[in-house]
């Protein structure tokens, strides 16, 4: 495992069997089975995060299957 940049602050660490792709302005990586959509708002401040999460519930495609979701609080 790698990390891969995603901003010029940000990277993720992810399994290079992962194919990448930009899809309608969303970094997607992708395998077959699994996808993982990344969108980056804000500089880590505004929007705060819980306004952020709120957008994204409500944004949301009805068409997803098998949703994560994750709050990082414990973290670090």
């Amino acid at each position: 495992m790698q990390p891969r940049r995603i901003t010029q602050n940000w990277s993720v660490d992810i399994d290079d069997s992962f194919n990448r792709r930009v899809d309608d302005g969303s970094l997607v990586f992708w395998k077959p089975g699994l996808t993982a959509w990344i969108n980056c708002w804000g500089n880590g401040v505004e929007p705060g995060k819980a306004a952020a999460v709120q957008f994204i519930r409500e944004d949301a495609s009805l068409d997803r299957v098998d949703v994560m979701d994750e709050d990082d609080a414990g973290a670090g």
